[in-house]
Formats: structure tokens, sequence, C-alpha cells
């Protein structure tokens, strides 16, 4: 049963995409869409201290410690949109810091749009995020007893849509969140 949800979610998520229309700020909406129905609409986490992305993730202990983003899980694969002092960014990040935290996340990214621009921010775990060609992105995460994940931006441009292909999740992770930056999370 939980393999074939596993793989629900992951079919879901071949589809999900998240769009921006106007320039990145915290007060901007962006829409997640499944198949061109919109089911949901998020917004970035705020920086009251001026953060950049990569300080905002907080990387330490071999795991992110992010500042300003949802509480983290070890069931549940987080996304989410962080406005830092150097752009919108787009986090990703797996399990938990914690001795029972296990597995491994296979997730691709595409970016299009007008202007649409973004590189390799940060890889927990040197490598397993990477920019194989432009506006493409591939992560390749195996982790224990810790979390793994990654930043990608600035996004930048006006009209700019980011595709994310969960392709396989195993261990401890059963969800995924797109959660917005007023702390409430979308299922998908």
């Amino acid at each position: 049963m939980k393999r074939r949800w596993m793989i629900l979610s992951m079919l879901l998520l071949t589809f999900l995409v998240l769009s921006a229309q106007g320039l990145p700020s915290c007060e901007q909406t962006y829409t997640i869409r499944y198949n061109d129905v919109t089911i949901g609409k998020v917004t970035a986490y705020d920086n009251p201290d001026g953060w950049t992305c990569q300080q905002n993730y907080s990387y330490s202990s071999a795991s992110a410690h992010p500042k300003e983003g949802p509480t983290l899980q070890d069931s549940v694969a987080q996304f989410w949109l962080f406005q830092g002092s150097n752009g919108l960014c787009l986090f990703s990040v797996f399990g938990l810091e914690v001795n029972s935290s296990q597995g491994t996340a296979k997730v691709d990214y595409r970016l299009s749009g007008n202007g649409a621009n973004g590189k390799v921010m940060l890889s927990d775990d040197n490598g397993e995020l990477t920019e194989p060609s432009t506006d493409f992105f591939k992560g390749r995460w195996a982790w224990g007893d810790n979390t793994d994940g990654g930043v990608i931006g600035p996004l930048s441009g006006s009209d700019w849509v980011m595709e994310i292909d969960v392709i396989e999740m195993t261990g401890s992770l059963n969800a995924i969140a797109f959660t917005s930056g007023n702390g409430i999370p979308i299922p998908i």
C-alpha cells in the first residue's frame, strides 16, 4: 500500500508546475497547478533578518536547519520559496536530523519562461543537486540520520515556470508538501 501511494504521489508531481507572473517578492502569490488545474497558491517565506538563501538553509552537522521555512519532518519531502537578500529561491529538503531518518530521493526541475534564470545555490552534500544543462536541475540524494536537499535560485524574470518531477522517494518519506510563506502546507 505504501509503495502504491508513493507511485501516485510521483505521478502527481510529474505534472506539478510552479509559476510566477511579475517580479519576485514576498507579497507575490505563486500558483501550483496539476494538469492545468490550480491546486493551491503559495507565497515566499519572509526574510525579516536579511539572510541570503544559503544562510537561511543554515547547513551544519550535515543537515539543513532552516531559519525561515516549514518545520522539517522525517516523513515529509518539503518544498518552499524564500525571499533571500540575494533573490527568490526554491528550497527542497528531505529527511530530518534524527537517528532513524534515512532514504533516497530523485527529483528533476525544469525552469522556463520569459527571462527565467536560476542556478544551484546550495547542495546539501556537494554534487547531489546539479545543473547538467541550462535551466535543468537534478537532485539525487541519499541520506542517513540527517537531511538532504538544496536551493535553486535566484529565480528571476517576470514570467517563469518551474516543473518539479519527483521520480523516486524511498525510506522514511511517505508524504510531499509545498508550504506557503504563511506556514500552511499544500499536500501533494
